[in-house]
């Protein structure tokens, strides 16, 4: 748990991280190893680059917090900053794109102004299955923001 003074770093398990790892070399070694079509060397590279570059960020992603106020959420395809002061609550509710109606669960960060932003590496498939973690995901970024209201 996150006391006062203390910096919040919450990243996806370790098994996630090196599976997004063990991913990312294969997917390098068929490209550069085995798939070279002829006439489409700029289309592989594209798609090499594309793939690197998302399995990348999502060894990356997560919710850190710094002892100067601050709240850095990476999500798969944006980074954003928030000051602890901006920040009300974080809640477990329905993972949603766009507006779309939600295929899973996940935590949202709830600012003061009412708005809300998505923390995606939290998403689950399933409230039932993963509920107690969500739950947990949520308990420990709202101690992180608590931490950042005090001097």
């Amino acid at each position: 748990m996150t006391t006062a003074g203390s910096e919040l770093r919450i990243r996806p398990p370790m098994w996630a991280r090196v599976t997004y790892g063990v991913f990312l070399v294969v997917w390098v070694a068929l490209f550069v190893g085995f798939v070279r079509p002829a006439g489409l060397a700029a289309l592989t590279t594209v798609a090499l680059v594309v793939a690197v570059a998302s399995t990348a960020r999502l060894m990356v992603m997560g919710v850190r917090g710094t002892a100067d106020g601050r709240l850095v959420v990476r999500n798969q395809l944006s980074t954003r900053t928030f000051r602890r002061a901006d920040l009300a609550d974080a809640v477990v509710d329905r993972a949603s794109w766009f507006g779309l109606p939600g295929s899973g669960w996940t935590v949202w960060l709830v600012l003061r102004n009412g708005s809300r932003h998505r923390v995606q590496f939290t998403e689950r498939a399933f409230r039932a299955a993963f509920g107690a973690r969500l739950d947990e995901q949520a308990d420990r970024i709202r101690a992180g923001i608590a931490a950042g209201d005090t001097p």
